[in-house]
């Protein structure tokens, strides 16, 4: 399992238009680049997702994207490794990412 927590999750007011979510991006980092990324979309409002079926104790490369109706965040995603698990982390242990991103404005919303 992999676990992705966003330790900090954007404003309603930094979504700058509607259909405002973020996808999950990963693949193992012993494999890249030949690994292709896989993704997943994450609700707004949620702060964590679990990512069942991983290889056990492998680093991957993890980016979380801002995006909404008007496309991808404009500033580019961190990178950062995460191991995976075999078994829910503990309180204190867990893939902690601190997404600060710009996402588009939506023209219609100006």
């Amino acid at each position: 399992m992999l676990y992705v927590r966003c330790v900090q999750l954007m404003t309603e007011e930094e979504h700058n238009g509607p259909g405002f979510h973020y996808v999950v991006r990963w693949r193992r980092h012993d494999l890249a680049p030949t690994a292709k990324f896989e993704e997943r979309p994450v609700d707004s409002k949620s702060n964590m997702e679990i990512i069942d079926g991983q290889s056990v104790y492998k680093p991957y490369e993890i980016y979380v994207l801002a995006v909404n109706d008007a496309g991808d965040a404009v500033s580019p995603p961190r990178m950062l490794i995460g191991y995976s698990s075999e078994d829910s982390p503990s309180s204190h242990f867990s893939v902690c990412l601190s997404v600060c991103l710009s996402v588009p404005l939506d023209s219609g919303m100006m």
